[in-house]
């Protein structure tokens, strides 16, 4: 398996646009030692389309880029 690399956040600004990804639909970060993570603003926001997410991801894979997910939990309403 081959190793992931950290990124910063002008690749991922361009990697979202290039995905057609608006850089304040979702919530994202890049992490000191270059992890990239992404998700959901809210629990109740709308998730990614499937092909944005399909892109991002492709992306990822692409350049080993090392990830984590914005996750949520929700409760009874």
């Amino acid at each position: 398996m081959l190793p992931r690399h950290g990124t910063n956040e002008a690749e991922v600004r361009a990697a979202l646009s290039g995905c057609g990804i608006p850089l304040d639909s979702i919530a994202w970060s890049v992490g000191p030692d270059g992890t990239f993570a992404f998700g959901r603003k809210s629990a109740d926001a709308l998730p990614l389309a499937n092909d944005q997410n399909e892109c991002l991801m492709r992306w990822v894979e692409k350049h080993r880029v090392k990830v984590g997910f914005v996750g949520w939990e929700t409760g009874p309403r």
